[in-house]
């Protein structure tokens, strides 16, 4: 193995056991692929953690902020921004599993009784509507403050009723379309707050932060992840705003670490306690096909679906973004495979172009997958 390889080199804890890392030659194609992409961003640096059967590795590039030389590690801390919508729609199939509420409830039993529910003439928006983006809501509320630093932050229940008081038609009738929607999964994430009297936080740290040993995955963020976090940029290069969230918590609060989300992946490819990777699956199942979209797109409950370019396999993804920061998480199930990027640099502000993280994740994805 080249020697700066090396450095990068990381080990990862799964079950309370060491993984063995990749082969040298993957991490070397890994580290190129990489390299190539960071050097066409403005990002200061980012960490990549890749799943390839019982191995794992985890590669540190650059630098955790402009101001110091210090590389990005496995427990270097990064907002994870949409990427929270995965643990949502997890929040989601486990409280049905207890009971607490169904899949197919409508929105507006778990709303105070003086907050209507928008809805369309024949059709009410159920849970599932709001976890596969059917529910006919824009992907942000009008009355969402525009052009700040931190847009969600002042956004309380209050403006959130506010808003859905005042909607009486929606952008598009009840499942007749899907559109990507923070404030659908938002809102399903502080109806699942009603619906178990816990906060958002609460329940992801107590339904699967903690089962996993996902330590560093929180919105509030520790003296400890507070001393670990990379400092934000935009995709220009420029120190950004982390962002903070309060009714809308679950399209995008969460902050972790490429340890935590390794973890998570394991999980999601059916390593781990069999309860917890049931529920798990049962939000990969497709519930929307790819005649629904462009470029063969599949939705399970917040989780897609996309084919690779070779093999005939799919993959399944997430990604995020913040003022500061850019996330993706993917994972191929016939064949083991996950990848999690994490860098400290915002989201493009030109519609659909991927960020550094999402081409190096599907890239490292198919090689990993030919």
């Amino acid at each position: 193995m080249p020697r700066k390889l090396l450095g990068l080199l990381a080990l990862s804890f799964l079950s309370g056991c060491v993984a063995p890392p990749l082969e040298p030659t993957r991490v070397g194609r890994i580290t190129q692929i990489v390299e190539k992409h960071l050097a066409r961003s403005k990002a200061p640096g980012l960490v990549i953690g890749v799943i390839e059967g019982k191995k794992q590795s985890v590669l540190g590039f650059g630098r955790v902020s402009l101001k110091s030389e210090e590389k990005p590690g496995a427990e270097t801390v990064y907002e994870i921004g949409s990427i929270t919508k995965v643990f949502t729609t997890f929040l989601l199939a486990a409280l049905a599993q207890e009971g607490l509420v169904g899949l197919n409830d409508p929105i507006r039993v778990h709303l105070p009784k003086d907050v209507t529910a928008p809805r369309s003439d024949n059709k009410e928006i159920t849970f599932t509507h709001l976890a596969t983006h059917t529910s006919g809501l824009p992907p942000v509320p009008a009355n969402l403050p525009a052009f700040t630093e931190d847009p969600y932050a002042n956004y309380g229940a209050d403006r959130l009723y506010d808003y859905l008081r005042a909607t009486n038609r929606l952008k598009y009738p009840v499942e007749s379309k899907y559109e990507y929607s923070n404030l659908g999964m938002g809102l399903l994430g502080h109806l699942l707050e009603r619906a178990s009297t816990m906060t958002y936080e609460e329940l992801v740290v107590q339904r699967i932060a903690n089962p996993l040993g996902m330590r560093d995955t929180r919105i509030t963020l520790t003296e400890s992840m507070q001393a670990r976090l990379a400092w934000p940029y935009d995709v220009h290069g420029k120190p950004a705003h982390g962002w903070n969230f309060r009714a809308l918590a679950g399209c995008g609060a969460l902050r972790s670490t490429v340890r935590d989300l390794l973890r998570f992946a394991a999980a999601n490819l059916g390593q781990g306690d069999p309860r917890l990777t049931a529920v798990l699956a049962s939000c990969h199942a497709v519930r929307l096909k790819e005649d629904v979209f462009p470029d063969r797109l599949r939705v399970g409950l917040g989780w897609h679906h996309s084919p690779l370019r070779a093999g005939g396999k799919w993959v399944i993804w997430h990604n995020g973004g913040t003022g500061g920061y850019t996330s993706f998480l993917g994972f191929a199930k016939e064949t083991g495979t996950a990848v999690v990027v994490l860098t400290n640099s915002g989201p493009s502000m030109e519609r659909d172009k991927p960020s550094a993280a999402d081409q190096i994740g599907m890239e490292v994805l198919e090689y990993l997958n030919p």
